[in-house]
């Protein structure tokens, strides 16, 4: 008989996994950690792994779970399997990344903001993936013909792919650390420093100071314009990091520079505005559009704790 024509008996691959888990993590709790699941569906795999085998693999008390001594011999010989299964895999995917290129659209604020300080990290993680970065005013909406991944600010109503929720966004006003520490506090800050405008932000200094509830009386500004205006948020940020004045500042564009210190929000008050940084991407994606979707997770994770 042809190896075309023979027919593989397997017992269930999800009762290995969870198996060797269990063998490994000498516990049903970890090991339902790990696997992302319940101890129960653990448990269900095991058991039916069992009744297919047709021998036990654990013995199960109250507190503790150990190894039959068949399970032992036979998970030891599984282990290595998956071992070589995950080798197999690995070197796959490797060959499978060379010469790979990944098209991403998104704005030039988050880009400079946020993105490129970044991206090194996914490149040495993922030498053979090249990252094309496609920038775009954050009025556009996402070019799925042009590129295969975005990272776009609005509300989460783009149709024809998926949008997974990021970054949300909160408007308040930034200084530079050093006009914050020169600042005395016998003045209202606003009548202390010049306004900055970022024009592209959709939210002015009149918005935020009336939802902040600030006193008109504290700056002759309060209703003014004047002051440095400036049509991308990267480029407020960057003068206000300067020293140039207090710009009004996304909370997502600026976490690095607060976590760095390069700028200071003197305020607790945020106003949200019910816009955000959504992920992109088609209901479909291949193999490499899934390793930078799973980082860019990753890392949104990362950069939400340090702000925490």
């Amino acid at each position: 008989m042809s190896i075309k024509d023979s027919k593989r008996r397997l017992p269930p691959l999800t009762g290995l996994i969870a198996a060797d888990a269990v063998a490994r993590q000498t516990s049903f709790t970890a090991a339902a950690d790990e696997l992302n699941l319940t101890p129960s569906a653990v448990s269900h795999r095991i058991r039916a792994l069992e009744d297919w085998l047709g021998f036990a693999l654990f013995i199960r008390n109250t507190r503790t779970v150990t190894l039959t001594t068949l399970g032992h011999h036979y998970l030891q010989d599984i282990a290595k399997l998956l071992s070589g299964l995950e080798t197999v895999t690995t070197h796959a995917l490797a060959q499978i990344e060379k010469h790979q290129v990944i098209r991403l659209q998104t704005t030039d604020s988050f880009a400079n903001r946020w993105l490129v300080e970044r991206l090194p990290r996914f490149i040495d993680a993922h030498p053979y993936i090249s990252v094309q970065i496609m920038t775009r005013e954050y009025t556009e909406g996402f070019r799925t013909t042009n590129a295969d991944i975005a990272i776009l600010y609005g509300r989460g109503n783009w149709e024809g792919c998926i949008a997974t929720k990021v970054l949300e966004e909160t408007i308040f006003p930034v200084l530079s650390a050093k006009m914050a520490s020169e600042w005395t506090h016998s003045e209202h800050l606003f009548q202390s420093y010049p306004l900055i405008h970022d024009d592209n932000l959709g939210t002015t200094w009149s918005d935020w100071w009336l939802a902040a509830e600030v006193e008109p009386g504290y700056s002759h500004a309060h209703q003014s314009k004047a002051g440095l205006h400036y049509n991308h948020s990267h480029l407020a940020l960057k003068a206000a990091e300067r020293g140039d004045g207090i710009a009004l500042a996304s909370q997502p564009l600026v976490s690095d520079a607060l976590t760095k210190g390069d700028l200071v929000a003197p305020f607790a008050f945020k106003l949200h505005t019910g816009y955000s940084y959504y992920l992109l991407h088609r209901h479909i994606p291949q193999m490499a559009c899934r390793m930078f979707i799973d980082w860019i997770l990753r890392e949104v994770a990362l950069s939400q704790s340090f702000v925490k």
